[in-house]
Order: C-alpha cells, then sequence, then structure tokens
C-alpha cells in the first residue's frame, strides 16, 4: 500500500512576538521576533522535502498583537483599528481569517506544494456580494489546485456552479 505523508501544524501564531522574557540582547530578539515565520518556512520545507500529501493547519495561524498585547487588529483604510472578534462582525473576522488560510494555501502552492484547500460552510455568515467575491476566489484558485468545499447551503453550491469553481458536485 502506497505511503502518503501528512503534516499537521497547530497554533503557529505567525508574527505574534514571544512575551515574558524580559530585553534579550538585540540578536537573540530579532531571532525570537522572525521565530514563528522561520517554522513556517520550515514547515514548507518539510513538506517539500517529504512530498506531503496534505497540510492540516489547525487553530492560533496568526495573532498580530499591537505593543498593547491586544490581540489581532484589523485596520481599515481609513486608518482606524478595531479588535478580531469583539470589534468586527462574526462575518468580518470569518472573511479576515479566511483571508489568512487561502494566503497561505497560495503560498505553499507559489512553493510548489499545490495542496487540496478544504472549507466546511465558511460561508455561511457573509453576505451575497462577499459571497460572490468569495466564489470568485475559489474558483481562481480551484484552477491552480483542488478545492474542496463543504456546504449546507444550496445557494452556495449553485454559485460556485455558476462562477466556475466547482466542477463535480457530490449530494450527501
Amino acid at each position: 500500500m502506497p505511503r502518503s505523508v501528512v503534516l499537521h501544524a497547530s497554533d503557529l501564531h505567525l508574527d505574534t512576538p514571544f512575551e515574558g522574557i524580559g530585553r534579550p540582547p538585540a540578536r537573540i530578539a530579532a531571532r525570537l521576533r522572525d521565530a514563528s515565520l522561520a517554522a513556517w518556512d520550515a514547515l514548507v520545507e518539510l513538506a517539500i522535502a517529504r512530498d506531503a500529501a496534505a497540510v492540516l493547519l489547525a487553530g492560533g495561524l496568526c495573532g498580530v498583537q499591537d505593543e498593547h498585547g491586544g490581540g489581532l487588529l484589523a485596520v481599515g483604510a481609513d486608518g482606524r483599528s478595531k479588535q478580531v472578534g469583539s470589534e468586527l462582525s462574526r462575518a468580518t473576522t470569518e472573511q479576515l481569517y479566511l483571508s489568512v488560510r487561502i494566503g497561505l494555501a497560495l503560498d505553499l502552492a507559489g512553493r510548489g506544494i499545490a495542496l487540496p484547500l478544504v472549507m466546511d460552510d465558511v460561508l455561511v455568515h457573509f453576505d451575497p456580494e462577499r459571497t460572490r467575491a468569495v466564489a470568485d476566489v475559489l474558483a481562481d484558485c480551484a484552477r491552480r489546485q483542488q478545492v474542496l468545499v463543504f456546504t449546507s447551503q444550496p445557494a452556495v453550491r449553485d454559485l460556485l456552479m455558476q462562477r466556475g469553481g466547482a466542477q463535480r458536485i457530490v449530494e450527501l
């Protein structure tokens, strides 16, 4: 039986600085600052080296903190920031995290690892305009890699079919 490699990474917290270690020397501070991004690069290199069939990314992908340790902030075109999770709507928060997931998948694909992008009812809280926009993004992604979308929403299924992002529908 052929062997498949599946890599799992969790709580990467990309761009999140280490806390509670005082003021290390500048050389060490720089390494600590870049550690999460180096971990991402190492994960990508490992996926390439092991010819991974899948890379599963779970929880805590990003957690950029402001200088006061306030958590992930979204900065609008007007320069004002809002706290993700408390000052943004659920739909906007989900759109932000979906953008991060798609960005990470595209980064992997750009490095030669075009793994399946798997989503489960990610559009359920989106308004119609944003749902159409994401359907177009997913259709574009599907031209380069496999995209699996699980949904209980017939309208989402139909939209993905119309936008060219659905090549095969499996009704469960």
